[in-house]
């Protein structure tokens, strides 16, 4: 699971230089979870803990919601936990915090 992650985050641009000063803005950051998963509340308290640290926008959507139906069917969403980030696949499962902290911070 943990490569899957990784191979996301490392092809994502907010992990290159050239991003810096594009997303000046307030990073948003939508959790995609359900209460029928054993790692969302996991990924859930991590993103709670870092939204204490930094400022950016966070939303928690549960899956099983018609809300959370159609986030799924947009982003394509097959495993939950998913993180979206302003708009963006960004990870599936629970983030590594400290790859979750270099988005945020």
């Amino acid at each position: 699971m943990s490569t899957v992650i990784n191979l996301i985050y490392s092809t994502n641009l907010y992990n290159t230089d050239k991003a810096k000063g594009v997303f000046d803005n307030m990073v948003k950051v939508t959790l995609v979870h359900s209460e029928k998963c054993h790692f969302c509340p996991t990924a859930q308290k991590m993103w709670r803990e870092l939204k204490e640290q930094y400022d950016f926008e966070y939303e928690e959507i549960d899956l099983d919601t018609p809300k959370g139906r159609e986030i799924a069917k947009e982003f394509k969403i097959r495993s939950i936990p998913t993180t979206i980030i302003d708009d963006k696949v960004a990870f599936v499962g629970v983030p590594d915090k400290k790859q979750a902290s270099k988005v945020v911070a």
